[in-house]
């Protein structure tokens, strides 16, 4: 079992040295993010990770927790990525991610 931190910031921390809160759980194959902040999915694809991570939970809806899905949604899709990815996280997530246009929805 391996933990990332991805991103340590939180939401009012300056600059992007620490980018905002994500951890990459990785286990028995499987890679579990949870939160998913603005620029973790830079980190992501530096560790060449980006592709590996089978499901995003997002344990609450603050912005510096959530707000890197579209990024890395979007980042993922350029890569090439064409496995599922599962999403779990509080009410109203669904509706963010449609609306910030992140993936097709038929």
């Amino acid at each position: 079992m391996r933990l990332y931190f991805i991103g340590t910031g939180a939401g009012g921390s300056p600059g992007s040295k620490r980018w905002r809160t994500s951890v990459l759980l990785e286990s028995g194959g499987s890679h579990l993010l949870v939160d998913c902040g603005v620029g973790c999915h830079y980190r992501l694809s530096d560790k060449g990770l980006l592709r590996d991570v089978d499901a995003v939970f997002v344990t609450h809806p603050h912005m510096d927790h959530f707000l890197g899905l579209p990024e890395l949604l979007f980042q993922a899709h350029m890569d090439g990525r064409r496995k599922e990815l599962l999403i779990i996280g509080p009410p109203g997530l669904e509706e963010f991610i449609k609306v910030s246009g992140a993936v097709q929805t038929p």
